[in-house]
């Protein structure tokens, strides 16, 4: 009878490890008879911390049930659930703060520069790093896991300093976490130069890492009370609390000149020198004074139309490598001879970040007028009110427009434009139904959609500020043109330079080409007419500048009129700051020479006289 009894316990319908008393659920063994069933997880348990359903799959409670600890070598009778919980996370602290200091010692541009940073700049690291690895074991309930959490996401950033130091020659700086979401809005744009495969591979890896981590580790609350664990997280925050406190104390502050900042204090500790930055509003009495102070809108009939082109990714890159055809800037060449004036400017921008060459020229202001703002002047513009080019237009009886054909959204530049003075903004809806020429809108339709604007029945002139997209990169993702279509083959010339040159060269000439037509739209005009036009930075070519070195970094711009014979200006301008000033003045001597000349006179009282 009691045989009978045992054999029928033996082949019970297991209601613990599998989760309920279903049917079909598998029975439970035990090592003899004298082992108890383990637990319901499924059931309210007292003694572990929250009260509550744990309804999950248990996998040490079907090892406990198999190998009672009384059953274990009594070396490893410490290996329990609570006491590995509770010595993963408070191991984890010194070795995630080691791995992590090394990673930023030896992962970081310039990694022997870590030799001469302060004391302070590794406290503030230790602390902030071992405060987020706090706070991750506090959300995730397991040391282990947080661990690995806390350095992925380091290593993420880390990856992200490596590949913008390589294509902007820029480290990665605390203004720098919004791109993340503007990575997932426009993949294309990031992805590439963080690495597509890389990014797979990782997402991939961190979501095997974390199912195994999640299954096999022992979870926090499952053994300590509220109580308990509120007093693991203080006694493990109060190392890093304290070196964090003591190296902010003496960090240096910074010189906002991020290579030297990231030199000098490493990665975390140069967040933290830009997050105590002063953030001031911006000088404005530091732009030019015609864009302060406008002429007011006399003698409208003589004003000229301006057409202003900010070329993406436009430089002329002969004199960089000699093997590039000189007819790839046929109609650059004839209208720089046929210029008011022309030359290279100085940007404030390699390789991407736009709206700082944008900043620039509309408002007149450099990087030391802009000061914190520098790197993302755009976030301060959508709040604060400056002085442009656009403004002053419009306030001299200019009709604004600004045409970009991409989402408005991007950089705020919906909001920001319309703050500059610009009256009306057309971005990728205004173009959807339009050709492209690779991935982005060509630049050719933007030509077309400036004609039509000139054309317009409305008497004011007109000021439009074309930001061009057709040459934005990444070149490589393009398929490689069969046969060339401006480079010659060349067996020395690596294949992947060849395929990203001549895809680069080619929207290169098609910007050639709508300037062209841009300057013949002006001469149709019966009124005098401006064709500004500059390369808001150089291209990100990295293939073929680790073959080829560098270019300067410079840019070309030119200003031509519809009119022959205008003067030329005084003085060239050296930097882009400087350029939306040398318009309106080269806008002055048009309206003086063709005009009556009150205008002109207007124009140049107000842009000579003190304020």
């Amino acid at each position: 009878m009691a045989a009978s009894t045992a054999a029928s316990a033996s082949a019970s319908v297991c209601t613990t490890a599998f989760g309920g008393s279903s049917p079909n659920a598998l029975p439970w063994r035990s090592c003899c008879h004298a082992c108890p069933p383990p637990p319901d997880p499924c059931l309210p348990v007292a003694g572990h911390g929250i009260d509550g359903f744990r309804g999950r799959l248990s996998v040490r409670h079907a090892w406990s049930a198999r190998w009672p600890k009384s059953a274990w070598p009594p070396m490893l009778t410490w290996i329990e659930p609570r006491g590995l919980a509770i010595s993963l996370c408070v191991l984890g602290l010194p070795l995630g703060t080691g791995l992590s200091l090394a990673m930023d010692a030896f992962g970081s541009r310039g990694s022997g520069h870590w030799r001469d940073r302060p004391l302070a700049a590794w406290l503030v690291h230790a602390g902030s790093w071992g405060l987020c690895y706090v706070l991750a074991v506090a959300l995730l309930q397991r040391g282990a896991l947080a661990l690995a959490t806390t350095l992925t996401l380091q290593w993420v950033v880390q990856r992200s300093h490596q590949a913008k130091c390589q294509s902007l020659k820029e480290p990665f700086l605390l203004q720098d976490f919004e791109y993340f979401l503007d990575a997932i809005r426009h993949p294309r744009l990031y992805l590439p130069f963080f690495g597509i495969g890389l990014a797979l591979g990782a997402s991939l890896a961190a979501l095997v890492a974390v199912s195994v981590f999640i299954i096999l580790e022992p979870w926090l609350l499952d053994h300590l009370s509220l109580s308990s664990m509120a007093q693991l997280l203080s006694g493990l925050a109060v190392g890093p609390a304290l070196a964090l406190v003591l190296g902010l104390r003496q960090l240096p502050a910074a010189t906002l000149v991020p290579c030297r900042d990231h030199d000098q204090l490493g990665l975390w500790s140069c967040f933290w020198a830009y997050a105590r930055f002063p953030r001031s509003p911006i000088d404005t009495t530091q732009a030019p004074a015609l864009l302060r102070q406008p002429p007011s809108p006399v003698a409208q009939d003589s004003l000229p139309h301006l057409v202003i082109v900010q070329g993406e990714s436009f430089f002329d890159p002969r004199p960089w490598y000699n093997r590039i055809p000189r007819n790839v800037l046929t109609h650059w060449d004839r209208l720089s001879e046929q210029s008011i004036t022309h030359g290279f400017l100085k940007v404030p921008a390699w390789g991407a970040n736009t709206i700082r060459s944008e900043t620039a020229f509309l408002c007149g202001l450099n990087e030391d007028a802009l000061g914190m703002h520098r790197f993302n002047p755009y976030r301060q513009l959508a709040r604060q009110p400056v002085p442009s080019l656009a403004s002053a237009c419009a306030r001299m009886g200019y009709r604004t427009l600004v045409l970009h054909p991409y989402p408005g959204g991007f950089y705020q530049r919906d909001k920001v434009m319309p703050r500059l003075g610009f009256q009306a903004f057309e971005d990728i809806e205004s173009f959807r139904h339009c050709r492209r020429d690779g991935p982005f809108i060509a630049d050719a339709e933007l030509a077309r959609r400036v004609a039509q604007a000139l054309d317009d029945p409305d008497p004011r002139p007109l000021m439009v500020f074309v930001i061009t997209m057709e040459s934005h990169g990444p070149f490589l993702l393009e398929p490689a043109p069969d046969p060339l279509r401006w480079l010659t083959a060349d067996a020395s010339r690596p294949e992947d330079v060849t395929h990203e040159l001549d895809i680069y060269l080619h929207h290169l000439a098609n910007t050639d080409a709508m300037l062209g037509t841009l300057s013949e739209t002006l001469a149709r005009q019966s009124r005098p007419g401006l064709l500004c036009a500059y390369g808001d930075h150089v291209p990100i070519l990295s293939p073929s500048y680790r073959w080829h070195g560098e270019p300067e970094g410079t840019t070309p711009f030119m200003l031509w009129s519809n009119r022959p014979g205008t003067t030329p200006l005084r003085e060239s301008p050296s930097d882009l700051s400087q350029l939306a000033e040398a318009l309106l003045d080269a806008a002055d001597w048009q309206a003086t020479t063709f005009a009556t000349g009150s205008l002109g006179h207007s124009l140049y009282r107000h842009c000579k006289e003190p304020l």
